[in-house]
């Protein structure tokens, strides 16, 4: 049988109450907890960035890359498209390129 896992990465931000879309150590906690029971595993690592909004509004906020190692690739994408929704973004980067919500 052929293995058909990959590594995935994605960078999002997450829609918080804290100030710049900040996701407390809790959250982050279980975040990673949510990642791992589903993947067996990930790494999350915070930035704090900024872009210009298509009116032109500059934003700053945290976002959060998320790592993911030998899994099903459709599967894992699935699941942070998800997520963005969620979260209420209008883009992640998945492996490099943007989706917009």
């Amino acid at each position: 049988m052929t293995n058909t896992n990959t590594n995935v990465t994605v960078i999002m931000a997450f829609d918080t109450k804290a100030t710049y879309n900040r996701l407390t150590q809790l959250e982050q906690v279980q975040l990673i907890t949510k990642l791992t029971a589903t993947f067996d595993g990930a790494t999350l690592t915070e930035h704090m960035g900024g872009y210009a909004m298509a009116d032109g509004e500059l934003a700053v906020e945290y976002s959060y890359t998320i790592e993911l190692f030998d899994v099903d690739a459709q599967v894992a994408n699935d699941f942070f498209i998800d997520l963005g929704y969620k979260n209420k973004q209008e883009s992640i980067i998945l492996n490099g390129e943007f989706i917009y919500m």
